[in-house]
This record gives C-alpha cells, sequence and structure tokens, in this order.
C-alpha cells in the first residue's frame, strides 16, 4: 500500500465529526500549490490542502474548501495538529538511528571502569607492600569496636 493511500481516522474535538483521510501525494500537492499560487487566492492554499485529504466525512459529498471553512476553528487546528503529529511519527519512523550518538557515553564508561580497576589495583598492591612490611593496615582498614 502506498504511503499516500494509507487512510487515517480522526474525530473533530468540538462537533465529534468522524473523518477519514490521508496524506497527498506530491503530485497532488504541487498541483493545489500551482492552482492557489495566485494573489488572489493564496491564502486558501491551507483549506484546499485540508479539503483535499479529506477523504470522507459524509460519504455522499466530496469535501470542498467552503466545508473546511465553515469548520470551527478549534477542530481545524486539531485537525492540523493531528495531521503534523502522524506525520512526524512518518518521519521519525524513516530516520535511521545514529549509532554514533551512544559513543561519547560508551567511551565514558569505558574510562569509568578503567578507572575503578586502576583504584582496586592500586589498593590490592597498597596492601600487598602492607603485608610485606608488616605494617598494620590502620583505622581505616577495620571497623570501629571490630
Amino acid at each position: 500500500m502506498a504511503i499516500t493511500k494509507r487512510i487515517y481516522d480522526f474525530t473533530l474535538p468540538l462537533t465529534k465529526e468522524a473523518i477519514k483521510w490521508r496524506f497527498l501525494s506530491v503530485g497532488e500537492e504541487s498541483d493545489l500549490v500551482a492552482a492557489y499560487n495566485d494573489q488572489a487566492s493564496r491564502h486558501l492554499l491551507s483549506l484546499a490542502i485540508t479539503a483535499a485529504r479529506i477523504v470522507s466525512k459524509d460519504p455522499a459529498k466530496k469535501v470542498e474548501i467552503q466545508d473546511v471553512r465553515e469548520w470551527d476553528g478549534l477542530d481545524l487546528e486539531a485537525f492540523i495538529d493531528h495531521v503534523q503529529e502522524v506525520q512526524d511519527t512518518r518521519v521519525a519512523s524513516l530516520q535511521k538511528p545514529d549509532a554514533g550518538s551512544l559513543a561519547p557515553l560508551e567511551d565514558s564508561w569505558r574510562a569509568f571502569r578503567k578507572s575503578i580497576n586502576e583504584v582496586l589495583s592500586n589498593g590490592e598492591k597498597l596492601m600487598v607492600a602492607m603485608r610485606a612490611a608488616k605494617v598494620a593496615p590502620g583505622p581505616l582498614a577495620s571497623s570501629p569496636g571490630a
């Protein structure tokens, strides 16, 4: 199924009207941009795109710009926001994860592990040297009352 043919559902929040919509193909959107490119009708482009996206609201009638113009502003804004959210999700799903994004964290973790290993190794060397010299480890080596 072509991505532009997938049908999405949305319910207008104020009027509670259920609509089905789809993304436009590049050609469909380009045709609308060309049709609404003149100064007198350019302000209608977003409404034309919105109307063209709607596959069915009332299956008996194609949605026209005039229909969208009659929507409550909050319904229109909610629909446009919904379309943008779906578009953002589509874009995110097509992006490849950046393998290098974890590299700084992995480098920090390796440096931390190396430091810990050095501290443990130096502590062991110190204990060996103290045993060889028969030096008591001192108050830090045991807990109080031991």
